[in-house]
């Protein structure tokens, strides 16, 4: 779970230095379902797992991001914790939290670029 706390907050300053400050933690919890779901599905999708019956995996994926947002925003928004985590990670040095950054950022091009190379091999 930490790690997870660790890309919430990555994307909470993140969305911190955007336009949709006032809502941030709620856009940080958003965009972590979303990168969680797609990275997901590709785990799926090398393991070869192929959904069957009158669910399409659009479907699927709708339904796992809801769930996993309502679980984002229970833990971390109507919970308060994600003032707790603030506080935590602020304290830490610049280097720190300048990595912290960067872990956030390749998380989110390898979770832009998943599905783009799934769909370059398939053609």
């Amino acid at each position: 779970m930490i790690i997870y706390e660790y890309l919430f907050y990555g994307f909470y300053r993140l969305m911190l230095n955007t336009t949709y400050k006032d809502v941030a933690e709620y856009t940080a919890g958003a965009w972590l379902a979303i990168g969680t779901i797609i990275n997901f599905a590709g785990a799926l999708k090398i393991l070869g797992f192929e959904p069957h019956g009158s669910l399409t995996p659009k479907v699927i994926a709708i339904i796992l991001v809801v769930v996993l947002y309502t679980f984002n925003y229970y833990y971390f928004i109507s919970l308060k914790k994600f003032k707790m985590i603030v506080e935590r990670y602020d304290k830490y040095n610049l280097r720190n939290r300048k990595f912290n950054m960067y872990i956030t950022v390749i998380f989110i091009i390898e979770s832009i670029s998943l599905p783009i190379v799934f769909a370059l091999l398939e053609i």
